[in-house]
C-alpha cells in the first residue's frame, strides 16, 4: 500500500497492525452502530461475502426473518428516489452501513456488541480469533493477515456458530430487539447537507487538507458514478496521469486476469477508490488544481466561487432527490463543462494520450 498523507484524513484513522488492534477497533465501532467505518476493518472476502448475499437476494442467511430480495432500511424502501439509491450502491461501505442500521431499528441483526469489550486475542493456524465479552453469548472474531500484511476482520460467530465468512446464520435463527441509532453515528453525521454554502465549505476545507475520501462524500451521484466510468477517462480527471502508477486502487493490472482480494477489497468502494487516486496524481504532480491554500469566498445562484493558488474555481451546486445538496461539478476557466466531477481537455485528447 502506499504511504498516505499527512495530517487528518477519515480513511487513516484505521489501525491494521495486529489483530487486537483490529478486534477492538470493530468492536467499538459496531457497538456505537458505526458500521461505516467497521466496514473499513472487513477482510476483502468478508466485504465479498457481504456482496454475493445482497446481490443474490440472500439476505435471509444475513439477517433474520429477511425473505428473498427483501432489504432494510433505505436501500429497501419502496418509493425511494433514485440518487438515494444510486448514492447507496456505488459504495458498499455505505450499503453496508445503511443495511446494518435499518436491521438494528427493525430488529433484524442477529447478534449485539452492546457493551462489547475484547476480552482475549488468541492466535489460530488461519490466523487469530477474539473473545467479545458482551450482550450476545460466545461472541466472537475471525481475523486474517491480508496479501498485503493488513489484519482484518473474517467472519463474526456466537455461541456454537461457525466462523464462516462475515456471518451466517440458520433460518430459524433469532434476532435481537429493535434499538434507535445513536447521533451521531457515522463521519457522514458530521456533515451539514442542508446548505449549499456549507456543503461547499466542506469541500473546500477537505480538498485543502488532502482528505479526498471526506471530499468525495460531498459529491453528487452523477459525478461519483463518472469516476470510474468507461464513458470518462481517468486522464480527463488527471491529465497526465501514470495509470501503472496506482498502487492500493486496483485499477490497471493487466496481469491480473480474474478478481482477487485487492479487487474485493476497493473495487465495490468508489470513495476509497478516489482518495487512492487523488494520493497517487497528488504525489505524481498531475492534479490540476492546487487547494493548499483555497478559500471559499461565497455561494450565489447555487454556485460557489473558490480562490485557489491557481486561479479561481466554480462549484456548481445541486440538490438530491432526498433534499441534501452536494457539490456537482468543479470548473475553472478552460476546463471540460460536462466532464464530472471535473475533467481537463477533451475526451479525445483523454484517449489519446
Amino acid at each position: 500500500m502506499p504511504a498516505l498523507g499527512q495530517g487528518y484524513r477519515y480513511i487513516d484513522d484505521f489501525d491494521y497492525s495486529s489483530p487486537t488492534a483490529v478486534a477492538e477497533q470493530f468492536t467499538d465501532h459496531m457497538a456505537n452502530a458505526d458500521f461505516l467505518s467497521a466496514y473499513y476493518l472487513l477482510s476483502p472476502e468478508a466485504k465479498d461475502a457481504f456482496y454475493v448475499a445482497v446481490s443474490s437476494g440472500k439476505t435471509g442467511t444475513v439477517f433474520p426473518g429477511l425473505e428473498q430480495f427483501q432489504y432494510p432500511a433505505l436501500i429497501g424502501t419502496q418509493g425511494a428516489p433514485r440518487d438515494v439509491l444510486d448514492d447507496l450502491s456505488m459504495d458498499w461501505a455505505r450499503l453496508f452501513d445503511d443495511m446494518l442500521a435499518g436491521a438494528t431499528q427493525d430488529g433484524q441483526m442477529p447478534f449485539s456488541f452492546d457493551d462489547g469489550a475484547v476480552e482475549v486475542v488468541m492466535e489460530t493456524p488461519d490466523g487469530a480469533e477474539a473473545a467479545i465479552d458482551g450482550a450476545t453469548d460466545g461472541l466472537r472474531l475471525g481475523l486474517k493477515q491480508t496479501e498485503w500484511g493488513e489484519w482484518r476482520v473474517e467472519s463474526i460467530a456466537w455461541s456454537d456458530g461457525t466462523l464462516n465468512r462475515l456471518w451466517s446464520i440458520s433460518p430459524e435463527a433469532g434476532a435481537g430487539p429493535a434499538a434507535d441509532l445513536p447521533t451521531p453515528r457515522t463521519v457522514l453525521d458530521e456533515y451539514d447537507f442542508t446548505a449549499p454554502d456549507a456543503v461547499a465549505e466542506t469541500f473546500v476545507t477537505a480538498m485543502r487538507e488532502g482528505d479526498w475520501y471526506r471530499a468525495y462524500l460531498t459529491l453528487s451521484p452523477h459525478p461519483k458514478g463518472m469516476i470510474l466510468s468507461g464513458r470518462q477517462p481517468l486522464t480527463m480527471l488527471l491529465p497526465g496521469l501514470d495509470t501503472a502508477d496506482l498502487p492500493g486502487t486496483g485499477l490497471f493490472r493487466p496481469d491480473v486476469k480474474r478478481a482477487d482480494s485487492l479487487a474485493f477489497d476497493t473495487m465495490r468502494d468508489t470513495g476509497l477508490v478516489f482518495d487512492r487516486i487523488m494520493q497517487a496524481g497528488d504525489r505524481q504532480g498531475v492534479l490540476p488544481f492546487d487547494f493548499t491554500e483555497a478559500a471559499l469566498d461565497g455561494v450565489s445562484d447555487n454556485v460557489a466561487t473558490v480562490s485557489t493558488t491557481t486561479g479561481a474555481l466554480t462549484l456548481q451546486m445541486i440538490e438530491t432527490g432526498h433534499g441534501e445538496w452536494r457539490v456537482d461539478q468543479v470548473r475553472w476557466d478552460g476546463s471540460n463543462e460536462t466532464a464530472k466531477p471535473w475533467g481537463a481537455g477533451s475526451l479525445t485528447d483523454a484517449l489519446t494520450n
